[in-house]
């Protein structure tokens, strides 16, 4: 599904709504057919890919992104914002707001063999700025307790051996500090 190109006017939008449900799937085959989902390109500016699950009263529907499964390589999926000569686009997953906010799970997944790993990294700068930073913050309180934070090596079965935990500066003509400290108060206890 796609809408077409301009390099004057917006383009013609593309609307698809059913109050049933909705089907959009390439045909089996031994290789089977791609489905893209495409804005049109602008000179100005290109169209949004928007994908909601309907609102309700009682129990909202679910969006869910799966690749697919294999007795070779299961299929991957990959969320990459924008390029740009200024500034790249920003990736962002939020949990939902409400009287409990909404978890934020990120899991890799289990293995026979060995786990899947899990990395997070600040980008790289290739000229003389800064990299990117990675920070992990619990979240404030205005009246409660504000959330912890916890790091663990992961556990292991006899005779295996548990996980580390490794917290190092990094490397350079001057090498970084690591800083550990307590949090301010307001009230002594």
């Amino acid at each position: 599904l796609s809408n077409g190109a301009s390099s004057t006017d917006e383009t013609k939008g593309v609307s698809i709504k059913s109050f049933g449900k909705l089907t959009a799937a390439s045909e089996a085959a031994v290789e089977s057919g791609a489905l893209v989902l495409s804005t049109g390109s602008g000179s100005s500016s290109s169209g949004n890919i928007m994908i909601n699950s309907g609102d309700s009263a009682e129990a909202a529907g679910h969006v869910s992104l799966k690749g697919g499964s294999s007795s070779g390589n299961g299929g991957s999926i990959d969320l990459q914002s924008g390029h740009s000569v200024a500034k790249a686009g920003d990736i962002g997953i939020l949990g939902g707001s409400g009287e409990e906010g909404g978890n934020l799970d990120l899991r890799s997944g289990d293995g026979r063999k060995r786990g899947g790993r899990m990395s997070l990294l600040g980008g790289a700068n290739a000229d003389f700025g800064a990299g990117g930073a990675v920070l992990l913050a619990g979240g404030n309180a205005t009246a409660g307790s504000g959330g912890s934070v916890s790091i663990y090596g992961g556990g292991a079965s006899v005779p295996g051996s548990g996980g580390s935990v490794s917290i190092i500066g990094g490397t350079a003509g001057s090498a970084g500090n690591i800083s550990i400290s307590g949090g301010d108060a307001s009230e002594s206890f």
